[in-house]
């Protein structure tokens, strides 16, 4: 829901990592663990990737779009940790 609400990932991408409307979460994370991540960790198994491939370039550049998203969400959100390096405070150094 939020991806949409927030404009984060148009239509037409969703359409290029295969799906024809917005996924679950759970559909979306199991996408990007098991086309993202195993495919480019296990480059001999499928599903993979091909880097010379213009549709799995694509589809990896969308996916890392909805991934930097999330961390991003989940940092500020979860751990309460600004975005905006102008709003967190010099704590000094710990070294």
């Amino acid at each position: 829901g939020a991806l949409l609400e927030r404009k984060v990932i148009d239509p037409f991408q969703w359409f290029a990592i295969g799906f024809t409307s917005p996924p679950a979460p759970e559909k979306l994370a199991e996408y990007l663990y098991e086309e993202g991540r195993k495919a480019v960790a296990h480059g001999g198994e499928m599903p993979t990737v091909d880097p010379d491939d213009i549709g799995d370039q694509h589809r990896m550049s969308v996916a890392l779009d909805i991934l930097k998203w999330v961390a991003r969400r989940y940092i500020n959100k979860e751990l309460k940790v600004s975005l905006n390096r102008w709003d967190q405070q010099d704590q000094g150094s710990t070294i």
